[in-house]
């Protein structure tokens, strides 16, 4: 790709507007899962923990992902409900990094996701704690014509990303690739 000048004249002042137009080109330039997001927290140690997790929502509340609350990223998250998340799309050079702190979102959310999932999917989360060792085949075995429930809400997670302040997305546009 052609360099790519950012320049601050042409940045929205509205972080939100501008994550949303950068979020565009990247579907627009073929970025394979644009949504996929690194989400950092902390145990209560204060050691730092990374993971990759789609973002599957944005609005006026901020930004939306899912995962198990049974999970080592949600323990750390309740402890702790701070934290930062990264976009890297290389292929049109920018990234967008956001920090702030997490809330889950209601049940209902969590529920409507989980309606939407493929069924190999729910299979997966009902059968399997996240974060732990999964069981034997045999002894996650499901009857495949079954509809799979929603897992009781200890094991579901929705979590709402809010950003401290609209000045804490910020642009990294230095030296990628």
């Amino acid at each position: 790709m052609p360099p790519r000048p950012l320049l601050e004249a042409e940045v929205d002042a509205d972080p939100f507007v501008q994550f949303r137009a950068w979020f565009d080109d990247a579907v627009a330039h073929g970025v394979a899962q644009p949504e996929a997001m690194t989400v950092a927290s902390v145990d209560t140690e204060g050691r730092p923990s990374a993971r990759m997790v789609l973002l599957r929502g944005l609005d006026d509340r901020g930004f939306t992902f899912f995962t198990n609350y049974g999970s080592r990223k949600a323990g750390e998250l309740d402890a702790n409900p701070r934290a930062a998340i990264v976009f890297h799309w290389p292929v049109v050079l920018r990234q967008v990094r956001a920090t702030g702190t997490v809330e889950r979102v209601s049940d209902a959310d969590s529920d409507e996701y989980w309606s939407t999932r493929p069924r190999g999917s729910q299979i997966g989360a009902w059968a399997s704690a996240q974060s732990t060792v999964v069981a034997p085949r045999a002894a996650n075995r499901l009857a495949i014509a079954a509809p799979i429930p929603c897992p009781a809400p200890v094991t579901t997670a929705t979590w709402l990303f809010r950003s401290s302040s609209s000045a804490a997305i910020s642009v990294q546009f230095s030296c990628l690739y």
